[in-house]
């Protein structure tokens, strides 16, 4: 099972890279960090299930990057609502 996380970590990460190049191509850099934002929340959920699955007892760093999850989620949500308004 850790092996098809690690595949959609490795596709995620390339996902932030093309999505990347394409803002800085279309000249709108300004959007990448809320992109990341975007892809950030699911990425560090993925990699501390990863870590969960693969460690014997990692409470810190599982704990740390559910939260780093949580601040991205944060970040994207507030973005969105300045955004609509």
């Amino acid at each position: 099972m850790t092996t098809l996380l690690d595949i959609i970590l490795v596709l995620v990460v390339l996902e932030a890279a093309v999505i990347a190049a394409f803002r800085v191509r279309n000249n709108e850099a300004s959007a990448i960090p809320a992109d990341l934002a975007y892809l950030g929340s699911g990425f560090f959920l993925m990699l501390a299930v990863r870590l969960a699955w693969t460690e014997s007892s990692p409470v810190f760093p599982v704990l740390a990057l559910v939260t780093l999850a949580g601040i991205s989620h944060v970040f994207d949500i507030v973005r969105r609502f300045r955004k609509a308004a």
